[in-house]
């Protein structure tokens, strides 16, 4: 049996939640740079640019990435020999 604090889990659980929302993964944010540099066309390469900028101010300012799309839902299941 495996005893959890219900204040530390809630605090785990809080802090991925923000981060699936407002912080987009390392290798995604480096696939957007490697595209925006081998992308021939201006209007795409801004519009990377232009997420990437997105990605940058959600991360700093702790806001969703994509505010009209809503948010992660998340579920977690703790199993029954969790006390």
């Amino acid at each position: 049996m495996k005893e959890i604090h219900v204040k530390d889990i809630s605090a785990a659980v809080a802090k991925l939640c923000v981060d699936a929302c407002c912080r987009l993964p390392a290798d995604v944010r480096a696939a957007f740079a490697e595209r925006q540099r081998s992308e021939p066309s201006p209007v795409g390469r801004d519009i990377l640019g232009q997420l990437m900028q997105n990605a940058d101010i959600a991360a700093d300012e702790t806001v969703p990435i994509c505010q009209d799309t809503g948010l992660a839902v998340v579920f977690a299941d703790v199993g029954q020999d969790v006390h």
